[in-house]
């Protein structure tokens, strides 16, 4: 079980409690600001976070610690909505006007441009080798 939290502290936190509720680690870092967007755990465990706040996407180990930290104050798209991951262990985010793709080292690889005044990103899957973008519009 993993929990996007505020801990005593005041810092948001992401915690991993096992099914009896037992807290195994809680991984606290200023970089998730106080926005987890969104979060997708890959086969082995490992955590992708998304703050839209902080415009920050992280990988955190299935034992709690940073593998790595993709920002994207200054790509185009900025603000991370949503993120999935494929087989490979690469990582696609929803930005509000793009998709990035990230390594399974965290390196951006490619951005795909779909900016439009009325649309913003606000969900990603992969599947089978297809992305699939759904949009908001904008009033």
């Amino acid at each position: 079980v993993w929990v996007g939290c505020e801990n005593s502290d005041g810092d948001y936190c992401v915690t991993k409690l096992d099914l009896d509720g037992n807290i195994q680690w809680e991984y606290t870092d200023t970089d998730l600001n106080n926005m987890v967007k969104d979060m997708v755990i890959d086969d082995v465990g490992n955590a992708y976070i998304a703050s839209q706040n902080a415009r920050v996407t992280q990988k955190i180990s299935s034992s709690g610690k940073r593998q790595w930290n993709f920002d994207s104050k200054g790509s185009p798209g900025k603000d991370p909505f949503d993120l999935d991951i494929d087989s490979s262990g690469n990582t696609y985010i929803a930005l509000d006007d793009g998709v990035q793709k990230i390594t399974p080292d965290g390196d951006p690889d490619w951005f795909l441009d779909v900016y439009n005044d009325n649309n913003l990103a606000n969900s990603i899957k992969v599947n089978n080798g297809y992305i699939y973008r759904r949009n908001f519009r904008k009033k």
